[in-house]
């Protein structure tokens, strides 16, 4: 859009194309945010203007099961919000490291780990996660919390997908394959 000046705000309505789950909400300035952005052709950046919870498509993920979504999930992260799964396939290929990660699915959401996960806080809801390598859990032994609800974990590998020095775990209608199970508590 050609009137998108400093101070006005944008809504769009997907983030590749109208109705793919990225729609949101920008502020545009003419300022390089710290938060999640992008620049725009008339060199003004268009913020993206969040509350409680984001998706992870606002950040461009497609969730296709073939493109790798890794850095989407990481700009999500940045929020430090909940972060909505919506239904689809999401390849994480990247190495992540954060305090507190905060996974919502809705139904048929799948993320698929070829790379580790590192944080010390995780509560995951209605949510399949499978693939290559972990989530690891507070790597230094302290103030590690785990909620899991509604999930099933799996590995298609010989790897795990939770590690843990629990110090409070909360786990309610959770499965996982047999070799996750004995890693989990």
């Amino acid at each position: 859009a050609t009137n998108l000046i400093d101070g006005s705000y944008a809504k769009t309505l997907g983030y590749y194309g109208v109705n793919d789950g990225g729609k949101a909400l920008y502020k545009i300035t003419e300022n390089q945010p710290q938060n999640f952005y992008e620049e725009l052709e008339n060199g003004l950046y268009a913020e993206l203007i969040y509350d409680n919870e984001v998706n992870i498509k606002q950040f461009g993920a497609k969730g296709d099961g073939e493109t790798i979504d890794s850095n989407s999930l990481l700009f999500a992260c940045e929020t430090n919000k909940t972060i909505i799964i919506p239904s689809g396939n999401y390849i994480i290929d990247t190495s992540i490291t954060v305090n507190k990660l905060d996974l919502k699915g809705l139904e048929n959401s799948k993320l698929i780990i070829n790379n580790t996960i590192n944080v010390s806080n995780l509560s995951i809801n209605n949510l399949e996660i499978t693939g290559s390598a972990a989530i690891l859990f507070n790597l230094n032994g302290n103030n590690c919390s785990i909620n899991a609800q509604n999930c099933y974990c799996h590995s298609n590998l010989s790897n795990y997908c939770f590690y843990s020095y629990p110090n409070e775990n909360v786990y309610s209608n959770f499965e996982a394959s047999d070799e996750v199970m004995n890693l989990v508590d």
